[in-house]
Protein backbone atom coordinates (compact mmCIF):
# COMPACT_ATOMS: atom_id res chain seq x y z
CA UNK A 1 0.00 0.00 0.00
CA UNK A 2 2.48 2.24 1.06
CA UNK A 3 4.78 1.47 -1.92
CA UNK A 4 1.89 2.25 -4.35
CA UNK A 5 1.00 5.44 -2.57
CA UNK A 6 4.53 6.53 -3.52
CA UNK A 7 4.05 5.03 -6.88
CA UNK A 8 0.81 7.36 -7.21
CA UNK A 9 2.65 10.13 -5.84
CA UNK A 10 5.57 9.96 -7.82
CA UNK A 11 3.38 10.20 -11.04
CA UNK A 12 1.63 12.73 -10.04
CA UNK A 13 4.85 15.02 -9.26
CA UNK A 14 6.03 14.04 -12.90
CA UNK A 15 2.62 14.95 -14.68
CA UNK A 16 2.51 18.12 -12.86
CA UNK A 17 6.20 18.62 -13.66
CA UNK A 18 5.37 17.29 -17.70
CA UNK A 19 2.14 20.21 -17.42
CA UNK A 20 4.34 22.91 -16.03
CA UNK A 21 7.02 21.72 -19.28
CA UNK A 22 4.39 22.09 -21.92
CA UNK A 23 2.89 25.93 -20.19
CA UNK A 24 6.30 27.31 -19.95
CA UNK A 25 7.03 25.97 -23.58
CA UNK A 26 3.52 27.69 -24.97
CA UNK A 27 4.62 30.85 -22.97
CA UNK A 28 8.21 31.15 -24.50
CA UNK A 29 5.95 30.07 -28.06
CA UNK A 30 3.79 33.41 -27.58
CA UNK A 31 6.86 36.00 -26.76
CA UNK A 32 9.03 34.56 -29.32
CA UNK A 33 5.93 35.34 -32.28
CA UNK A 34 5.19 38.88 -30.46
CA UNK A 35 8.84 39.19 -30.87
CA UNK A 36 8.62 37.82 -34.79
CA UNK A 37 5.88 39.82 -35.32
CA UNK A 38 7.15 43.00 -34.10
CA UNK A 39 10.59 42.21 -35.86
CA UNK A 40 8.16 41.67 -39.40
CA UNK A 41 5.92 44.70 -38.33
CA UNK A 42 9.57 46.88 -38.18
CA UNK A 43 10.74 45.37 -41.36
CA UNK A 44 7.70 46.23 -43.47
CA UNK A 45 7.36 49.63 -41.61
CA UNK A 46 11.53 50.36 -42.91
CA UNK A 47 9.96 48.84 -46.43
CA UNK A 48 6.83 51.28 -46.75
CA UNK A 49 8.85 53.86 -45.96
CA UNK A 50 12.15 53.27 -48.34
CA UNK A 51 9.33 53.05 -50.64
CA UNK A 52 8.06 56.76 -50.65
CA UNK A 53 8.89 59.19 -53.15
CA UNK A 54 11.85 61.43 -53.32
CA UNK A 55 10.70 65.17 -54.19
CA UNK A 56 12.76 67.57 -55.63
CA UNK A 57 13.98 70.38 -53.94
CA UNK A 58 12.68 74.18 -54.89
CA UNK A 59 15.23 76.78 -54.30
CA UNK A 60 15.15 80.49 -54.68
CA UNK A 61 17.62 79.96 -57.84
CA UNK A 62 15.51 77.63 -59.91
CA UNK A 63 13.89 79.46 -62.74
CA UNK A 64 10.34 79.48 -62.44
CA UNK A 65 8.20 79.98 -65.45
CA UNK A 66 4.17 80.94 -65.44
CA UNK A 67 2.23 81.63 -62.41
CA UNK A 68 -0.21 79.23 -62.36
CA UNK A 69 -1.85 77.10 -58.99
CA UNK A 70 -0.12 73.71 -60.30
CA UNK A 71 3.33 73.46 -59.87
CA UNK A 72 5.36 71.01 -61.96
CA UNK A 73 9.09 70.06 -61.72
CA UNK A 74 10.63 69.69 -64.99
CA UNK A 75 13.85 68.09 -65.30
CA UNK A 76 15.54 68.29 -68.54
CA UNK A 77 18.22 69.17 -71.65
CA UNK A 78 18.24 71.75 -74.30
CA UNK A 79 19.65 69.01 -76.21
CA UNK A 80 17.27 66.45 -75.78
CA UNK A 81 14.71 66.13 -78.76
CA UNK A 82 12.12 64.20 -76.09
CA UNK A 83 12.87 67.14 -73.83
CA UNK A 84 11.81 69.65 -76.70
CA UNK A 85 8.68 67.92 -77.35
CA UNK A 86 7.62 67.93 -73.69
CA UNK A 87 8.72 71.31 -73.08
CA UNK A 88 6.15 72.66 -76.09
CA UNK A 89 3.55 70.90 -74.54
CA UNK A 90 4.04 72.05 -71.38
CA UNK A 91 4.38 75.74 -73.00
CA UNK A 92 1.19 75.08 -75.41
CA UNK A 93 -0.64 74.57 -71.98
CA UNK A 94 0.50 77.65 -70.12
CA UNK A 95 -0.57 79.76 -73.06
CA UNK A 96 -3.63 78.07 -73.66
CA UNK A 97 -4.65 78.31 -69.51
CA UNK A 98 -1.98 80.85 -68.36
CA UNK A 99 -2.98 80.40 -65.05
CA UNK A 100 -3.11 76.63 -64.54
CA UNK A 101 0.92 75.47 -64.64
CA UNK A 102 3.78 76.95 -63.23
CA UNK A 103 6.97 74.93 -63.99
CA UNK A 104 10.07 74.44 -62.14
CA UNK A 105 13.11 74.39 -64.06
CA UNK A 106 15.95 71.24 -63.35
CA UNK A 107 18.87 70.94 -65.66
CA UNK A 108 20.12 67.72 -66.49
CA UNK A 109 23.64 67.33 -68.66
CA UNK A 110 24.10 64.94 -71.36
CA UNK A 111 28.24 64.49 -71.28
CA UNK A 112 28.16 63.24 -74.57
CA UNK A 113 27.54 66.66 -75.91
CA UNK A 114 29.64 69.65 -75.47
CA UNK A 115 26.51 72.29 -76.35
CA UNK A 116 24.36 70.96 -73.38
CA UNK A 117 26.35 72.94 -70.89
CA UNK A 118 27.19 75.83 -72.91
CA UNK A 119 22.94 75.84 -73.59
CA UNK A 120 22.39 75.67 -70.36
CA UNK A 121 24.46 78.33 -69.18
CA UNK A 122 22.51 80.44 -71.74
CA UNK A 123 19.24 80.29 -70.49
CA UNK A 124 20.80 80.75 -67.04
CA UNK A 125 21.92 83.85 -68.12
CA UNK A 126 18.88 85.20 -69.42
CA UNK A 127 17.68 85.88 -66.33
CA UNK A 128 14.02 86.81 -65.64
CA UNK A 129 13.45 85.89 -69.54
CA UNK A 130 14.54 81.86 -69.03
CA UNK A 131 11.39 81.27 -70.26
CA UNK A 132 11.20 82.72 -73.92
CA UNK A 133 15.44 82.05 -74.16
CA UNK A 134 14.00 78.21 -73.53
CA UNK A 135 11.65 78.21 -75.99
CA UNK A 136 14.39 79.73 -78.53
CA UNK A 137 16.84 77.28 -77.51
CA UNK A 138 14.53 74.14 -77.72
CA UNK A 139 13.76 75.86 -81.03
CA UNK A 140 17.04 75.50 -82.47
CA UNK A 141 18.47 72.73 -80.52
CA UNK A 142 19.61 71.17 -84.04
CA UNK A 143 21.81 74.33 -84.06
CA UNK A 144 23.03 75.14 -81.32
CA UNK A 145 26.42 77.12 -81.48
CA UNK A 146 28.25 80.03 -79.25
CA UNK A 147 26.96 82.37 -81.79
CA UNK A 148 23.76 81.07 -81.30
CA UNK A 149 23.83 82.00 -78.20
CA UNK A 150 24.32 85.18 -79.08
CA UNK A 151 21.96 85.72 -81.55
CA UNK A 152 19.03 83.98 -79.06
CA UNK A 153 20.30 87.16 -76.41
CA UNK A 154 19.93 90.10 -79.18
CA UNK A 155 16.51 89.02 -80.34
CA UNK A 156 15.78 88.86 -76.73
CA UNK A 157 16.83 92.19 -75.94
CA UNK A 158 19.36 91.26 -73.15
CA UNK A 159 22.30 93.23 -72.28
CA UNK A 160 25.03 91.58 -74.78
CA UNK A 161 27.80 92.44 -72.37
CA UNK A 162 26.03 90.93 -68.82
CA UNK A 163 25.13 88.32 -71.22
CA UNK A 164 28.60 87.66 -72.23
CA UNK A 165 30.41 87.98 -68.87
CA UNK A 166 27.60 85.64 -67.16
CA UNK A 167 28.77 83.38 -69.59
CA UNK A 168 32.31 83.26 -68.71
CA UNK A 169 31.58 83.19 -64.48
CA UNK A 170 30.84 80.26 -62.33
CA UNK A 171 27.92 80.54 -60.53
CA UNK A 172 25.88 79.46 -63.40
CA UNK A 173 27.81 76.22 -63.84
CA UNK A 174 27.63 75.52 -60.30
CA UNK A 175 23.82 75.89 -60.12
CA UNK A 176 23.73 73.40 -63.33
CA UNK A 177 25.92 70.92 -61.56
CA UNK A 178 23.61 71.61 -57.67
CA UNK A 179 20.47 70.64 -60.28
CA UNK A 180 22.49 67.61 -61.70
CA UNK A 181 23.95 66.15 -58.23
CA UNK A 182 20.39 66.53 -57.45
CA UNK A 183 18.62 64.34 -59.83
CA UNK A 184 21.46 61.95 -59.19
CA UNK A 185 20.07 61.78 -55.69
CA UNK A 186 17.14 60.94 -56.26
CA UNK A 187 18.33 58.45 -58.75
CA UNK A 188 17.07 59.76 -62.44
CA UNK A 189 18.22 58.20 -65.47
CA UNK A 190 16.30 59.69 -68.05
CA UNK A 191 15.43 63.26 -69.58
CA UNK A 192 12.70 64.44 -69.27
CA UNK A 193 11.28 63.57 -66.48
CA UNK A 194 8.95 65.45 -64.42
CA UNK A 195 7.59 65.37 -60.86
CA UNK A 196 3.78 66.54 -60.53
CA UNK A 197 1.04 66.27 -57.94
CA UNK A 198 3.53 63.40 -56.00
CA UNK A 199 4.50 61.43 -58.83
CA UNK A 200 7.06 60.70 -61.21
CA UNK A 201 6.77 61.16 -64.85
CA UNK A 202 10.02 59.04 -66.28
CA UNK A 203 10.17 60.65 -70.12
CA UNK A 204 7.14 63.76 -69.17
CA UNK A 205 3.24 63.51 -69.47
CA UNK A 206 1.68 62.42 -72.35
CA UNK A 207 -1.14 64.68 -74.07
CA UNK A 208 -4.11 63.38 -72.56
CA UNK A 209 -2.34 63.39 -68.82
CA UNK A 210 -1.56 66.86 -69.72
CA UNK A 211 -4.58 67.84 -70.55
CA UNK A 212 -6.35 66.45 -67.67
CA UNK A 213 -3.94 68.96 -65.48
Amino acid sequence: MIIRNKTLLGALGLFVVVVGLLIAREISLNIQYRNNAQIINQSRLSEETANVPLQPILRSTDPIIGQGAKQLFFFGDFTCSACKAQWQLLRAKQQAQPKSLTIIWKDTIDLSNSESLAAAVAARCSGKDFGRAADELFKQNDQLSAARYQQIAKDLGLNQASFVDCQKNPSPTSLIQEDVQEAIALGLSQSPTVYFNNRWYVGGLTEIELSNL
